[in-house]
């Protein structure tokens, strides 16, 4: 029988309250500082390494707790540990799968997912679910183990792309042709939307693109003039 008298109840305390403590961090800094950074990509890529924190503090978290309650009351640690397990079984099935699709980056807000043959637009993740929107404005909260990979797909898929334009000057008698190329080789050109080269006057060139946002048109001409400088 499990006697919870052997359990010191100032360690129970101190378990909790470094729970609370951690969780009101992690919610501060997701909720009050990611949006003080400007940028999409950058605030994307500290949304990725937020995300990896929270899971390394959570898992230091348990092994610390667990080691204390097993040094404290063996029986009563297993036992927890037992119920959370096969108690907690349908809530980890989601759980765990969507952790590891947010961790690999496999799923963000703004992407695509097919789901019996109909589109679908990312509207939020959740620590279980995934809210969705649906062509016609109707909303789907679909549990993670539902999800496959290869039904997510980029939004740049299905992002109307805007064209911008900027002049470059480079010297040479093949200058078009290696703008041509850098634009083609170029990362932040779209496949479908090919950037195009325009003389304007000796060595003066005029490079119309297409892209989905402010951030990668700026990543954009910063890959040409890099290439020009060589």
């Amino acid at each position: 029988m499990i006697q919870l008298s052997t359990l010191p109840l100032g360690l129970v305390l101190m378990l909790g309250l470094l729970a609370l403590l951690l969780h009101a961090l992690l919610y501060a800094l997701k909720k009050y500082g990611l949006p003080l950074v400007k940028s999409r990509r950058q605030r994307q890529r500290l949304e990725g390494l937020l995300l990896r924190a929270g899971v390394a503090l959570w898992l230091s978290w348990a092994v610390f707790a667990f080691y204390r309650l097993l040094m404290a009351s063996p029986v009563f640690a297993l036992a927890t540990i037992i119920l959370l397990i096969v108690l907690g079984w349908p809530w980890w099935k989601d759980f765990y799968p969507g952790l590891l699709l947010r961790l690999e980056g496999d799923l963000r807000p703004g992407d695509y997912l097919n789901h019996e043959g109909r589109a679908y637009k990312i509207l939020q993740l959740r620590g279980r679910s995934v809210q969705l929107a649906g062509e016609d404005g109707g909303l789907l909260v679909l549990p993670y183990h539902l999800i496959q990979k290869p039904a997510i797909y980029r939004s740049v898929e299905k992002t109307a792309l805007s064209p911008f334009s900027f002049e470059v000057t480079l010297e040479g008698p093949n200058a078009q042709q290696r703008l041509e190329q850098w634009l083609t080789a170029s990362p932040w050109t779209a496949p479908a939307y090919p950037a195009s080269v325009v003389q304007l006057g000796p060595d003066t060139y005029r490079i119309t693109a297409y892209v989905p946002d402010a951030d990668i048109q700026e990543r954009q001409e910063a890959y040409i003039r890099q290439q020009i400088e060589g």
